[in-house]
């Protein structure tokens, strides 16, 4: 018998500009190999992606904005754009999910939000398909972003979940393995609960109340889970 062939791995692109690893629960379980690229710390002359030795691409969150369009930023919405052309499976998160918006539907895609949200907030599924299915309906998030998804500019970007203050809390790219999701499930309690002590400190404009979120602060552990095992589950071979 010929040996089994050994599953591509899964490209994870870490878009963190502080240069320490993922959140601990982007990193797949037993069993699915991945090979993690910390984007913003690759010379881009060295950056060379075969998108056909990939099962899937996952991007993360990050500090930066899109809308600043680092060169290393630009340099992922070249690859989201080919992995759109390819169909590849690709799942942004918060920063990665404001990125395949932009790369493939224009910059006026995305935008400044009016509301920005930091803390936990209510998510409203509307459509339970792909990744967000397995999710509760509705279900507590943590969430932390300036930028946001606009309302549709095309048919092509379906949404799939929403909140008060964000109209695209989830989306995907019609007929394509293509998915983003603007809230944060991924990360640790602790972490989540560090971020946002963090953000309300350097942010009073935003006029937070720290204590009424803290209080209704929820662990996603098992939502992430839930989310990222739909994804990692549809990967091919």
């Amino acid at each position: 018998m010929p040996p089994a062939l050994t599953p591509r791995p899964l490209l994870l692109l870490n878009c963190y500009l502080s240069g320490d690893p993922c959140p601990a629960l982007f990193t797949p379980p037993l069993g699915v190999r991945a090979k993690v690229v910390k984007v913003p710390h690759v010379p881009l002359d060295s950056l060379v992606i075969d998108l056909a030795d990939y099962r899937g691409l996952v991007i993360t969150g990050s500090a930066a904005s899109v809308l600043d369009e680092a060169s290393w930023s630009l340099f992922l919405e070249e690859l989201i754009r080919e992995a759109h052309s390819a169909s590849i499976p690709l799942f942004g998160v918060c920063y990665g999910h404001q990125l395949i918006a932009k790369a493939l539907f224009g910059p006026e895609q995305v935008r400044r939000s009016p509301t920005p949200e930091f803390g936990w907030y209510k998510i409203h599924v509307t459509t339970p398909e792909g990744p967000v299915a397995s999710a509760p309906n509705p279900f507590l998030c943590f969430l932390s972003h300036y930028d946001e998804v606009t309302a549709p500019r095309t048919d092509e970007l379906q949404v799939l979940a929403h909140s008060e203050r964000c109209g695209v809390q989830a989306f995907r790219v019609a007929n394509k393995p293509i998915w983003g999701v603007q809230f944060h499930a991924e990360m640790d309690f602790d972490e989540a609960v560090s971020i946002f002590q963090e953000r309300v400190e350097n942010s009073p404009e935003l006029g937070i109340d720290a204590d009424a979120h803290v209080a209704s602060a929820v662990s996603t552990r098992e939502l992430w889970r839930a989310i990222y095992g739909s994804f990692l589950d549809s990967l091919p071979a």
